[in-house]
């Protein structure tokens, strides 16, 4: 049993779901995202569905972490049916705001120039790679994402920005 009085396969059940709309960046938004057996055709929980996934997601602490992963296992199936804006704020949510830039400049065609979405997504990305500037002025300036806590080490990117 999770903290919440749900079994494990329950949270991950219930986190999966909550992470779909942001994923999409799409907040607030009822996915209710159900996945059937290939043979039987019956629904299936994602912990059945993702069982070596599932296994690693009981051990990881970190919301941030447990929704990378799932993020990852959205990428095998819904990565390649996303825009561009919403790659880019996927990468940025998930902590990799250099890479969403490098994937935006690569990819990025004359509909994404004139996007508000795609604009919005870039800019916050920037945003998060701007330094943190101490209160102390003799204090050196350290970018959020070379500090050690935040350096995760992932490589999956959707077929769609490779």
């Amino acid at each position: 049993m999770s903290e919440q009085g749900f079994t494990m396969e329950e949270a991950f059940e219930r986190e999966f779901q909550a992470t779909i709309p942001r994923y999409l960046s799409k907040p607030g938004v009822n996915v209710d995202l159900q996945l059937r057996h290939k043979e039987t055709d019956e629904v299936m929980r994602f912990a059945a569905a993702f069982p070596e996934q599932f296994e690693n997601w009981k051990t990881i602490q970190s919301l941030p972490d447990r929704r990378g992963l799932i993020y990852s296992i959205l990428d095998s199936f819904m990565g390649n049916d996303l825009k561009l804006w919403q790659i880019v704020q996927r990468f940025t949510d998930d902590r990799y705001p250099q890479r969403a830039l490098e994937i935006a400049n690569a990819h990025a065609d004359e509909n994404d120039k004139y996007s508000a979405d795609y604009w919005a997504a870039v800019a916050k990305a920037h945003f998060i790679l701007k330094p943190i500037i101490p209160k102390r002025t003799n204090a050196p300036i350290t970018p959020w994402y070379s500090m050690p806590e935040m350096l995760v080490q992932r490589s999956y990117v959707p077929m769609c920005c490779i």
